[in-house]
């Protein structure tokens, strides 16, 4: 750009106006990937309810309880939940006009960084989306492979405290977390003081009942996941280079509107 007046003077006002354009373009995209992510979490609680048959009790249908769980760790505003309720519920009594029918696929590749990636799609057309992911990883150097060794599937529910009650250290939900029936192993604890979270991992049949002392115990599910593909073994810790570089390749996943799920076995720096 050609300076319009003295160099100094225009270095300030390029720096300013620069920084407010940043700004602009930061919100804007964060903007778009909220709406992309409350968009697919919106699809998810219609396919859910369709799956459980019109059931709309957590308790009753897991797809459901796993759908919610995510729009509250997402802080999905009530309205978008409502609507998506109603076209779910629409869909089942056969008010709606009936979609096309929806895929699960699962993509496995591996990063230029050497990490393991396993994303899950959900999707009406595999034909557009398998060159979609394809071309996320391409693009940052990295392809679509066989890893599904370094992982295996179970099932998950991340527990922490429930807004307004009485808040419980990590220690206390550890020691609750260890009466819950049905939990094979404990996974990822965050200590934040009010906002800890346990990660508990279990198979597919114990879910909605371990759902059920989590809620009982007073505490709030902050995540769930009915199938989660967890590293059983993690790389060497990238280096600040790396980890740029491979969060650009899950953003890229992330913000495709067919993926839902993202899981890898990176250890990132602190």
């Amino acid at each position: 750009m050609r300076p319009l007046g003295p160099p100094m003077l225009c270095q300030v006002r390029y720096s300013g106006h620069n920084r407010w354009s940043q700004i602009k373009r930061a919100k804007g995209a964060n903007d778009v990937a909220r709406a992309t992510q409350f968009g697919k979490i919106g699809g998810q609680i219609v396919r859910a309810i369709i799956a459980g048959k019109g059931e709309t009790d957590v308790s009753l249908n897991m797809y459901l309880a796993a759908a919610l769980a995510q729009a509250r760790a997402a802080q999905m505003p009530k309205s978008n939940t409502e609507t998506a309720f109603k076209k779910g519920i629409a869909a089942v009594s056969g008010s709606a006009k009936g979609g096309e029918e929806t895929d699960t696929v699962v993509y496995e590749g591996m990063s230029a960084e050497g990490v393991a990636v396993v994303a899950i799609a959900e999707t009406t057309n595999r034909n557009k989306t398998f060159p979609e992911v394809r071309f996320c990883f391409t693009k940052h150097q990295g392809a679509l492979k066989s890893i599904m060794f370094h992982f295996e599937k179970r099932s998950r529910l991340v527990f922490g405290n429930k807004e307004g009650a009485a808040a419980k250290s990590l220690d206390e939900m550890l020691d609750v977390a260890l009466e819950f029936d049905g939990v094979e192993d404990i996974g990822k604890e965050i200590d934040d003081g009010n906002d800890s979270t346990v990660e508990l991992l279990c198979n597919l049949p114990s879910l909605l009942s371990l759902q059920k002392q989590v809620l009982e115990r007073g505490f709030e599910v902050k995540e769930m996941d009915l199938v989660a593909y967890m590293p059983t073994s993690k790389t060497e810790p990238l280096s600040e280079e790396q980890a740029v570089g491979f969060e650009k390749l899950l953003s890229d996943l992330e913000n495709q509107s067919e993926v839902v799920k993202v899981f890898h076995n990176a250890t990132l720096p602190e």
